[in-house]
């Protein structure tokens, strides 16, 4: 009796770890807001400028869109930008050679 008891509380144990590591790496990935934000940033620094409030509400609206249809790419361009310091020149230049990889297979 006292095994089986003990068996049940190791399983509940072991079943709300995986559930507590599982919950944190979902909140822990990056999403499009995220990404967005990053975008419009790493816009306004290599344009060398700051954008007005219509200028971002635009860059969002865009943004936010192709991320929807594009997440996965996208939010791998944002993680490796991440890795590297948070480089502007690595997330854009992954981001154009993918809309540029796009842009070829739409021809």
């Amino acid at each position: 009796m006292f095994e089986l008891i003990q068996r049940k509380l190791i399983t509940i144990l072991v079943s709300i770890f995986f559930i507590s590591v599982f919950n944190f790496t979902i909140q822990a990935e990056p999403n499009c807001p995220q990404a967005c934000d990053k975008f419009i940033t790493c816009t306004e620094e290599i344009n060398q400028t700051k954008a007005n409030v219509q200028q971002k509400a635009t860059l969002s609206k865009g943004c936010s869109e192709s991320c929807k249809k594009h997440q996965e790419k996208i939010l791998e361009c944002f993680d490796k930008s991440n890795q590297e310091g948070g480089s502007c020149g690595v997330y854009s230049a992954c981001v154009r050679k993918y809309a540029q990889m796009m842009k070829s297979t739409k021809k």
